[in-house]
C-alpha cells in the first residue's frame, strides 16, 4: 500500500480579506479543476464564483499552506486550518467525505 500525502491549500482574493481553505492529494489538478469551474461559471462554491466573478483571474492566489501530510490526516489538517484562519469564502464548516469527489469542505 502507497502512503498518498496531501497539501492544505487556500485561495485568497488580492487585496480582500477573501479566502477559501481546501485539502487535495494533487494540487496542481485541485487548482486546474478550480480555475476550469470559475471560468465557465459553474464552480460548486458560489461564494468562490461571485469572488471571482466580481475581482477576476488576475486577483485569485494559490497557496500551499501545509504540504506532506498523509492522507488519513487531511481532513484533520484542514479543520484545524479552517478554525484558525475562519476562511469567508469556505461554504461547509464541517469537513466530510463525498463519494464522487472525496474528502471535501
Amino acid at each position: 500500500m502507497t502512503l498518498r500525502l496531501g497539501c492544505i491549500y487556500a485561495i485568497c482574493i488580492k487585496d480582500t480579506n477573501l479566502i477559501y481553505v481546501g485539502k487535495t492529494i494533487d494540487f496542481k489538478q485541485r487548482r486546474r479543476q478550480h480555475l476550469t469551474r470559475l471560468k465557465c461559471n459553474v464552480h460548486s462554491n458560489i461564494r468562490l464564483q461571485n469572488a471571482y466573478n466580481k475581482f477576476g483571474i488576475g486577483n485569485l492566489l494559490f497557496y500551499t499552506l501545509d504540504s506532506n501530510i498523509p492522507e488519513i490526516f487531511l481532513n484533520e489538517f484542514e479543520g484545524l486550518y479552517i478554525n484558525a484562519l475562519k476562511p469567508n469564502l469556505n461554504i461547509a464548516s464541517v469537513v466530510y467525505e463525498n463519494p464522487i469527489y472525496g474528502l471535501i469542505t
